[in-house]
């Protein structure tokens, strides 16, 4: 008889991507039904000399709806000032919008206000329909990038961002340089960053997000079609329809192509352009618009705009040129922004002639340095041109017996036709254990220099700050705390200038969740973003995630920092778990779509233990595996030998049922006192 094998052989090709923290589509968690608000509020109180007192609070965040696979959300900021006997309020709803995912499109779906997302035209303000190829449904390592905002300050100081009047980010840092990095990814165009430091000085200046270069994977379309109506921020909608539509085709791992068009009554807009692979030298992509464009007492305007975008990972240099790129536009080309403001508000165009985009990150892990440089510079026809840039340089270095000393030289300026600024800072930071530091900085700016000593104290849930300087206007003393808590993240600060005033300022971000299954009070997502609600059988004080976050009384808690579509694992924390609780389930895992609200349980026995033996009133024993359940119909023993089980969460008159043979058999009671060292020997009552 003959033996044959039959070998088949599937293509590499034909094989599911896989990534070990990636979900396929099957798994996918529309999550739960409920309401969220997500909050961030800042107040301050200052006196400087020659201008009185002033307090001042604003706030902003997000409340939303889930409904199945629908997201309801509305954005909200607000502010109150008071100064010199004068006070003034504002709040209002920038914007209300809904969206959901369609997975078998691999896009999102979103109805409402929002600002124009393009890879190919400019952002603006709009009500309508949105239908996009959502990139975060792609595994990690092919979805786009998101904007950072990095500086450096002297004091400590409330970094606010925004596009056009919105809100997206407000936070207090403290002195030194600062990176923020956790905006969202499908923000774009130009945003407005405000610091404002705690002896009053204010700076302001625009940055442009970055556009990664547009390619598509071969043969897979990208594609944003939107439909709408231009609005500004008293939701007054005089302009006509517009459709705009972008497309991008993956010819072959190489080579992308794409294009676009924008058109309204009075203005269009057409683009197209090219995408190559260069492989171990990065990305490019070149595109061009031209736009022509009828304004009311103005003319006709008629231009073309070039731009060229790069980025490269160098693996092996440790470095990244996250974005690189250049815009050339013609004196007559008029983004549709431009084109809105000049026919409904009479305002003079900008007329934005040439931009420069550089962001880049280096470490020299030899030398133990690592570097950041961010680089904008706008060029216009008829105005002056603006620009920013930032640097840093950090190093790590032992001294004898002091290890991890950190020096870093950062350096800033910034110039617009308003004004013009430049700084230069050194930090050198010193360890003495326990998560404690002492520093000394310097920071000179064009028409001061300030030196400072002070001390920090860097824990896992909370860290602060106390710093001294002199030079610079005056002698002051600076303090800033931070405390990281599982229901909110609170940030404290005040300083007090010799010749400069005072200031005591107080930030506060979190938010809550409500559903049917539970409600808790939380720390803050991003814009409503999605979150996992856990919940431990209503066992209180259970601690998560690395003791990061603790059950509250209904025995729920919410994890804030969910990445969309992103296998993300929950723990429960064994080191940390109090000595009468036991988790039979502890691990958890959940891939959500945006914005959802997960809901995943995880099974927490708490009370007393105790080794018991188990005997039926004839004198035999229950059967060898038999199972013992509590109250709530959890299995807390399997009975072993000679009617031996070790019990567990045993609280006052416990009652237990033992089933075998898929039947409840009997019942019993737990002993009223409980001695770890003693065996209790228990009747097991039958069920009549």
């Amino acid at each position: 008889m003959r033996n044959s094998t039959l070998l088949i052989t599937i293509p590499q090709a034909w094989i599911e991507y896989f990534d070990p923290n990636w979900s396929s589509m099957d798994e996918w968690d529309n999550g739960i039904a409920g309401a969220l608000l997500d909050y961030s509020v800042n107040t301050s109180i200052s006196k400087h000399q020659g201008s009185g007192g002033s307090q001042q609070t604003s706030g902003n965040g997000t409340a939303g709806v889930n409904i199945e696979a629908w997201r309801l959300r509305g954005d909200f900021q607000g502010s109150h000032q008071r100064s010199n006997g004068y006070s003034s309020s504002d709040f209002t709803w920038t914007n209300l919008y809904a969206f959901r995912p369609i997975p078998s499109l691999g896009a999102k779906l979103q109805v409402g206000e929002n600002q124009l997302n393009s890879n190919l035209f400019d952002s603006f303000r709009y009500m309508g329909v949105n239908l996009v190829t959502d990139d975060q449904m792609l595994p990690p390592n092919l979805r786009g990038y998101a904007p950072e905002v990095s500086g450096v300050v002297d004091t400590s100081a409330r970094v606010t961002v925004k596009q056009g009047e919105r809100v997206l980010y407000e936070t207090i840092v403290p002195p030194g340089p600062f990176r923020i990095r956790d905006l969202n990814s499908a923000v774009s165009g130009k945003l407005d960053v405000e610091i404002t430091q705690d002896d009053g000085r204010v700076q302001r200046y625009q940055m442009e997000t970055a556009n990664l270069p547009y390619l598509s994977r071969p043969g897979h379309f990208r594609y944003n079609l939107t439909m709408g109506r231009p609005s500004n921020h008293d939701r007054e909608m005089t302009d006509p329809l517009f459709l705009n539509g972008d497309l991008s085709w993956g010819l072959n791992s190489d080579w992308s192509v794409f294009g676009g068009a924008l058109i309204t009554s009075g203005y269009t807009a057409l683009a197209t352009g090219l995408g190559r692979n260069l492989h171990q030298f990065g990305v490019v992509s070149l595109d061009i618009t031209h736009a022509t464009a009828e304004v009311p007492k103005a003319g006709r305007y008629n231009g073309s705009s070039l731009r060229l975008n790069y980025a490269k990972r160098f693996d092996e240099y440790n470095s990244e040129i996250t974005f690189a790129g250049y815009r050339f536009s013609q004196r007559n080309f008029m983004s549709m922004d431009e084109f809105i403001r000049s026919r409904d508000e009479h305002m003079t165009i900008r007329n934005s002639k040439a931009v420069y985009t550089v962001l880049a990150n280096k470490s020299f892990i030899d030398l133990g340095f690592s570097g950041h440089l961010s680089y904008t510079r706008e060029d216009y026809w008829e105005q002056k041109s603006t620009e920013r840039f930032s640097t840093f340089l950090s190093r790590y270095f032992d001294i004898g017996r002091m290890k991890g000393v950190s020096a870093t030289l950062a350096l800033s300026h910034s110039r617009s036709s308003l004004e013009k600024d430049s700084s230069l800072s050194l930090s050198v930071s010193v360890p003495f254990g326990n998560g404690q530091r002492i520093g000394y900085d310097t920071f000179a700016s064009r028409d001061s220099i300030r030196h400072g000593a002070s001390y920090s104290k860097y824990e896992r849930e909370r860290n602060y700050l106390v710093s001294a300087n002199t030079g610079g206007g005056g002698d002051g003393v600076q303090g800033y705390f931070n405390q990281r808590g599982s229901m909110a993240d609170v940030s404290m600060n005040g300083s007090y200038q010799e010749q400069g005033g005072q200031s005591l300022g107080l930030s506060l971000q979190g938010g809550a969740t409500v559903t049917a299954q539970g409600a808790a009070l939380h720390r803050s997502a991003f814009n409503g973003a999605s979150r996992i609600m856990l919940d431990t059988d209503g066992i209180a004080d259970v601690p998560l995630q690395n003791g990061s976050t603790y059950t509250n009384a209904m025995g729920i808690a919410v994890l804030p920092v969910v990445n969309d579509y992103y296998r993300t694992d929950v723990r429960i924390d064994m080191n940390k778990l109090a000595d009468d609780m036991e988790a039979r389930k502890s691990v958890t895992e959940a891939t959500l779509t945006e914005g959802a609200i997960g809901y995943r349980k995880l099974s927490v026995i708490q009370g007393a233990k105790a080794v018991v033996t188990m005997k039926m009133p004839d004198g035999s024993y229950p059967p060898f595996g038999a199972s013992v359940y509590d109250a709530q119909g959890r299995e807390v023993a399997i009975v072993a030998d000679n009617g031996f089980a070790y019990l567990t969460g045993i609280t006052a008159d416990s009652v237990f049922e033992v089933r075998w043979g898929a039947k409840k058999q009997c019942q019993v009671m737990a002993p009223k006192q409980l001695t770890a060292e003693q065996r209790y020997e228990l009747s097991c009552t039958p069920f009549q």
